[in-house]
C-alpha cells in the first residue's frame, strides 16, 4: 500500500510540476481527487493523525506569504500519502526552499514556479527512504 501511494504522490506532483513551469498554476481538480485517495489511504491504515496534520497545514499555511495558494493546498496533501516520512520532507524542502528564496532574492526575481522544488524535494526523500 505504501508503494501505490508513493506512485500516486509522484504523479501527483510530475502533473503538478508540470502545471506550474507551463501556467503558474496548480489546478484545484488536480488536487481534489488526490485529496480524497489520500484520505481514503489514511483511513484504510487507520492513520488518522496525518489527516489532521494535512488539515492543520491546510489552514497554517494560509498564514505564510511568499507561496501560491496552490503550492500551499499542495503542500498540505503531502502528508497523506508520506506519513512517517513527513517529517524528512519537509525539513528537506525547509532547506531547498532557503537555497531559492536567498537566491530570487540575491536576482531580484518576482515569481518564481516552486512546485518543481517540492518535486525535487519528495525525489531527495524518496530516495533517502528507499537507500535505507
Amino acid at each position: 500500500m505504501k508503494e501505490i501511494s508513493i506512485i500516486l504522490l509522484f504523479v501527483l506532483l510530475f502533473i503538478c510540476t508540470v502545471t506550474d513551469i507551463k501556467h503558474r498554476l496548480v489546478y484545484n481538480k488536480v488536487l481534489l481527487p488526490f485529496v480524497i485517495t489520500g484520505m481514503i489511504f489514511c483511513y484504510t491504515e487507520s492513520n488518522y493523525l496525518y489527516i489532521g496534520v494535512s488539515v492543520f497545514l491546510f489552514f497554517f499555511f494560509f498564514f505564510i506569504s511568499g507561496l501560491g495558494a496552490g503550492d500551499k493546498k499542495l503542500l498540505s496533501i503531502i502528508p497523506l500519502f508520506l506519513q512517517d516520512s513527513t517529517n524528512i520532507f519537509f525539513f528537506i524542502l525547509a532547506i531547498i526552499y532557503l537555497a531559492v528564496y536567498e537566491y530570487q532574492k540575491k536576482k531580484d526575481i518576482q515569481s518564481i514556479a516552486f512546485v518543481p522544488y517540492i518535486f525535487l524535494s519528495f525525489l531527495i526523500t524518496i530516495f533517502y527512504i528507499w537507500k535505507w
